[in-house]
């Protein structure tokens, strides 16, 4: 099966410049999926339980007009980097920054789409095992694994790596 190349961008200082804007609509235009990732407020966001509108992100709608990627496809991080982990590593995960991402809560994200990201230190290994099992098996610490909960997971989708479970 072929994957579709999903790519994404930033908005100020790299879509904005023409060049990088042509690049992006190349891409669209040969069937990439091309996403703008960026760190600007949502054109809705609350501050003292008051909503406040921005209509300053219409150039970024504008661009994205321009290079045909749609408005879903636009994330605002609203500055707040580890709160779109989730987004990032489905999404845009050449946006990757493991040093910040939320692993805790969103592991499993990072197997499943960017298993060249994961990092056996930081992921959640007690609770998103399973992921590692599925998605991508040369990753499997064996020694961090949560055997107890997941060994099926093991079994069902990679059961060569039976071996590497520890004995009682």
């Amino acid at each position: 099966m072929d994957k579709k190349l999903k790519i994404s961008f930033d908005f100020d200082g790299t879509l904005t410049n023409s060049k990088i804007c042509e690049l992006a609509k190349t891409l669209v235009n040969n069937g990439a999926d091309v996403w703008i990732l960026t760190s600007r407020i949502d054109n809705t966001f609350f501050e003292n339980n008051t909503v406040y509108h921005y209509s300053m992100n219409s150039d970024i709608k504008y661009i994205a007009d321009i290079v045909g990627i749609p408005h879903e496809k636009i994330i605002y991080t609203n500055g707040d980097w580890k709160k779109y982990s989730w987004a990032i590593a489905q999404y845009c995960h050449d946006k990757l920054d493991t040093e910040r991402y939320n692993w805790k809560k969103y592991s499993y994200m990072v197997a499943e789409y960017c298993p060249d990201k994961l990092d056996p230190e930081k992921y959640n290994w007690e609770e998103h095992s399973d992921y590692v099992a599925r998605y991508c098996p040369e990753k499997l610490d064996a020694e961090k694994y949560n055997w107890e909960q997941y060994s099926w997971e093991v079994e069902k989708f990679c059961p060569e790596k039976l071996v590497l479970k520890p004995k009682k």
